[in-house]
């Protein structure tokens, strides 16, 4: 029996051993996560501050964006009204320009048409004194003949 109570003294005192460093551990561990949660709190403010400072950055940078992309289109809705004005003003200058052509060539048609009706009426006188020729020439020759 005394083998039974040495070996049960030994464990005794081993497992007061291993109590006494679980304890040790345990109570480590409790002050590190004390530690921990108190640094929660300031961690968590720490984040929510970061946050609401990349918060600020995206509105700032989204505004930025809204303000380019107005001025953007402005300038597309200026140049769309330029380019509407410039395409009307050359319209303008074509349809001018067709009238113009138009009453130039109508003014041209018509010179043409008296030059033709002047081509024929000079014709037409040189055709009569031809014919005059021809007539006085064919008497002429009818008398000729007569006499002869």
């Amino acid at each position: 029996m005394e083998v039974f109570g040495g070996a049960i003294t030994l464990l005794t005192g081993l497992l007061g051993v291993l109590a006494w460093r679980n304890g040790r551990w345990m109570k480590q561990s409790h002050q590190d996560s004390l530690a921990l949660l108190a640094e929660t709190p300031n961690s968590t403010h720490q984040n929510h501050q970061d946050a609401m400072v990349l918060l600020a950055r995206i509105q700032d940078t989204a505004q930025q964006n809204h303000q380019d992309a107005m001025a953007l289109l402005a300038q597309i809705q200026n140049s769309t009204q330029q380019n509407h004005q410039d395409a009307r003003a050359l319209l303008a200058q074509i349809q001018n320009s067709i009238r113009q052509n138009r009453q130039d060539t109508l003014a041209l048609l018509e010179r043409i048409q008296q030059s033709q009706e002047a081509t024929r009426r000079e014709v037409a006188e040189t055709l009569r004194y031809i014919a005059d020729l021809i007539v006085a020439e064919s008497e002429k020759t009818r008398r000729a003949i007569q006499e002869a």
